[in-house]
């Protein structure tokens, strides 16, 4: 069960989605780049289409859970910097 776990966690993190929308996207509009221009204007789609499609909603899907990734990890490094500061009594003299 641990094997399916870690599969499971890498193919549903943000960044594998992010890197797999870029890839279908880029490999799509490469094979489109020559003809999307006429292709849009006699609606003459292919695959090729779709997988600029495909990839351009991957990387839309992705981009809040990576926002809140960073979002997140600030929050833990400011409560982190906070925890770690001295307080004001620690910097009184007493007398």
């Amino acid at each position: 069960m641990k094997a399916s776990s870690a599969i499971r966690n890498f193919v549903e993190h943000p960044l594998t989605n992010l890197f797999v929308g870029l890839l279908l996207f880029g490999s799509g509009f490469v094979e489109a780049y020559e003809s999307l221009h006429s292709d849009l204007k006699t609606m003459n789609f292919g695959a090729h289409h779709g997988l600029m499609l495909f990839g351009t909603l991957n990387v839309l899907a992705s981009i809040p859970d990576i926002i809140e990734g960073i979002g997140s990890g600030a929050s833990y490094i400011e409560h982190r910097a906070k925890r770690h500061q001295p307080s004001d009594k620690d910097n009184q003299e007493t007398v």
